[in-house]
């Protein structure tokens, strides 16, 4: 009697476009989490934009609990921290510059509403 030995039914390049992918999905719900406890009233105060608890929250996340992530889901993570981080501070800056100039003000008060968007 021989034994089969069970074999992955993912061929390497769809395990690895679905480790991207999950990748991604776990920064998005990274982002989510972090904008959702922006909007809360006893951080909110903290901070003046969910950007700023973003980056204490990834900074603490990078150098102390990175190593629970799954390794497959590092090309996802390093995408959107490369590619969409870019493209969203590029978007982040439109938004600001906008608002100064349909304030047609300086907006260099900390506490503008120009940079709590």
């Amino acid at each position: 009697m021989s034994t089969v030995q069970p074999t992955s039914t993912l061929s390497p390049a769809a395990a690895s476009t679905r480790g991207q992918l999950n990748g991604i999905l776990f920064v998005a719900l990274f982002a989510a989490v972090i904008t959702r406890l922006a909007s809360l009233p006893a951080i909110g105060d903290w901070a003046s934009s969910p950007l700023i608890i973003g980056i204490g929250a990834d900074a603490v996340y990078g150098n102390a609990l990175h190593h629970g992530m799954p390794d497959s889901w590092a090309a996802g993570v390093n995408f959107s921290a490369h590619k969409l981080l870019r493209i969203a501070v590029a978007f982040f800056g439109l938004r600001v510059t906008a608002c100064r100039k349909s304030r047609k003000s300086a907006c260099r008060d900390s506490r503008c509403r120009c940079w709590s968007l």
